[in-house]
């Protein structure tokens, strides 16, 4: 079954809701599996990356969830975080970025193995 927006009214099957299986990457009352990603880990300095890692300290600290944070591995992973926050480098090329100033890692196509598998862990009660 699936909802709208949270408390809205079921868009198919039970109105009450009753009959919703749990989703994959749910493991019970509250908890969360996030999926994270951005271009860089917060080690490359970007405002995206020091904001996402924020974030993922938030959830840990005040909803006790779980993240996996993936990004390009032109950088080294960040040592700060959270037990909780798993990182996953993708295999990238970053040459934009050494060659041009332009921060655009491109990821390697295998690098979206691990990401397909993440999509299908993350989940939301």
């Amino acid at each position: 079954m699936r909802t709208g927006m949270a408390g809205s009214r079921p868009l198919s099957g039970d109105p009450h809701g009753a009959s919703r299986q749990p989703r994959r990457g749910e493991s019970g009352e509250g908890s969360c599996h996030v999926l994270l990603v951005t271009h860089y880990f917060s080690t490359h300095r970007g405002g995206v990356e020091l904001i996402a890692a924020a974030l993922a300290r938030q959830l840990v600290v005040a909803k006790g969830w779980t993240i996996t944070w993936m990004a390009s591995d032109a950088d080294r992973n960040p040592e700060n975080l959270p037990a909780t926050v798993q990182t996953l480098p993708a295999t990238s090329w970053n040459g934009l970025e050494r060659r041009l100033g332009v921060p655009w890692p491109v990821w390697s196509p295998w690098s979206l193995v691990p990401l397909w598998r993440e999509v299908g862990r993350a989940g939301v009660p």
